[in-house]
């Protein structure tokens, strides 16, 4: 190639050239930004502030059974709403939650805790998006089931007695001291201060006796007095008395029961001698007349009976072979279904059945081999029973009473290993 050829080519390409710079350098449009969109974080979002415990304070001892919680608010930084679940079991470090989205900073307790028993809580705070903040964890021991009222009411100490509830006073009638029967008759408002109501009242002194409220009235039924009775009293005041009858229909005997049941007074069972045990039910309208209703009955003495779901209910005692832990009920007090022959209790006589608390109660009294027993059974149905207590704070014992007052349940008197006694236990109930 001739060389004014090599300079026409190099001219054209840098004309080529110049002119694409050129039009690089014309143009205005914004530059394109191809690199991925950024995006702006979100606000972070703070756990709720640190609070504290109130109530039940750390290591509180005598606790009810129904106790109240209480802390302090949490706040959220976020200013949304808090709300708390509280944990409470006895494990150091509590699971189990007893209530949850709780907006105030209390809770009670709906249902009873158990007793003499050491419980741990915490609450945890929360706020609307699943942040939250634990509290410290307390502990605190709740109640015995039972406490001492008096050691030494103002009554002698006594086994045999009976007391009952009547005219918003708690009532012992009679009984056996160390060295005497009894005839005296006391009442108290609160258990622990009592007032002789009679010193001197128109029937014998005794013990195994039964005492009913009937028609706004005192009942007081047979028992031993130098011998077996057959007699019936009644007062609406307990202090004046009347002799209903004095030989009523069914035979002298002591350590049988009475119960009001379907608006007549009732007698089952008891002893005309120590070896003997009776079957007979017998009842009366009025309690001066009495009509046998059956004589087929469980035999039994030292036993007790109740009123419970709208039976009669009869449970342990002395039977034709000795001690029993059978438990039978009647709907008429005719016909008799055994609901077990062999309750989980250990068998007993002189012992004390109490409807609380919509449940059968089962106290004390003496086991085999002569043992006195404080062990406390409850069922809520007569054929499945469980112990809720086998060493509460009462010294083992028999034929002591208990009594409703008032909504509570209180243990009189008795005898244990050492002597006979005048004390008197409150349940402990919220």
């Amino acid at each position: 190639m001739r060389k004014h050829q090599y300079l026409q080519l190099f001219f054209m390409i840098f004309v080529v050239a110049c002119g694409k710079n050129d039009d690089s350098v014309m143009d205005d449009s914004p530059p394109i930004d191809n690199s991925p969109e950024k995006s702006t974080p979100p606000p972070i979002n703070n756990p709720p502030s640190s609070f504290s415990l109130l109530n039940v304070p750390d290591g509180a001892t005598d606790v009810g059974f129904k106790p109240t919680f209480s802390w302090n608010s949490s706040i959220d930084p976020e200013n949304g709403q808090i709300t708390y679940d509280l944990l409470l079991d006895t494990s150091s470090n509590p699971s189990i939650v007893v209530a949850s989205e709780i907006q105030e900073t209390t809770f009670t307790a709906q249902d009873n805790l158990g007793f003499d028993e050491i419980y741990f809580w915490k609450v945890i705070a929360k706020d609307d998006v699943g942040n939250f903040s634990e509290s410290d964890i307390f502990n605190f021991t709740t109640k015995d089931l039972f406490s001492l009222v008096t050691a030494n009411a103002d009554f002698s100490q006594r086994l045999g007695h009976t007391s009952v509830s009547h005219d918003n006073r708690i009532w012992v009638i009679s009984g056996a001291s160390s060295n005497r029967l009894n005839s005296d008759i006391w009442s108290s408002v609160d258990g622990n201060n009592w007032q002789r109501m009679n010193g001197n009242i128109d029937f014998s002194a005794r013990s195994g006796h039964t005492t009913c409220v009937f028609r706004d009235s005192l009942w007081v039924i047979g028992g031993y007095s130098g011998g077996n009775k057959n007699d019936v009293w009644s007062s609406s005041d307990g202090i004046t008395w009347f002799q209903r009858t004095a030989m009523a229909e069914f035979k002298p005997r002591s350590l049988h029961t009475s119960i009001v049941f379907q608006d007549k007074l009732w007698i089952i069972g008891g002893s005309d001698n120590p070896l003997d045990v009776m079957g007979d039910v017998w009842n009366s309208e009025d309690g001066d007349n009495w009509i046998e209703i059956t004589n087929q009955a469980p035999k039994r003495a030292r036993h007790t009976a109740t009123i419970f779901i709208d039976k009669i209910w009869l449970i342990g005692g002395l039977g034709e072979n000795g001690q029993t832990n059978d438990v039978w009920s009647s709907s008429d007090g005719i016909q008799w279904t055994q609901v077990t022959s062999s309750a989980p209790f250990p068998p007993r006589y002189y012992h004390q059945t109490i409807v609380f608390d919509n449940k059968l109660w089962v106290i004390g009294g003496i086991g085999e081999g002569n043992t006195l027993l404080n062990d406390i059974w409850v069922s809520d149905d007569g054929l499945n029973w469980e112990e809720i207590d086998s060493n509460p704070p009462f010294s083992p014992r028999d034929l002591f009473t208990t009594v409703l007052h008032n909504g509570t349940v209180y243990i009189i008197g008795g005898r244990d290993s050492d002597s006979r006694l005048n004390d008197v236990w409150v349940m402990n109930v919220d």
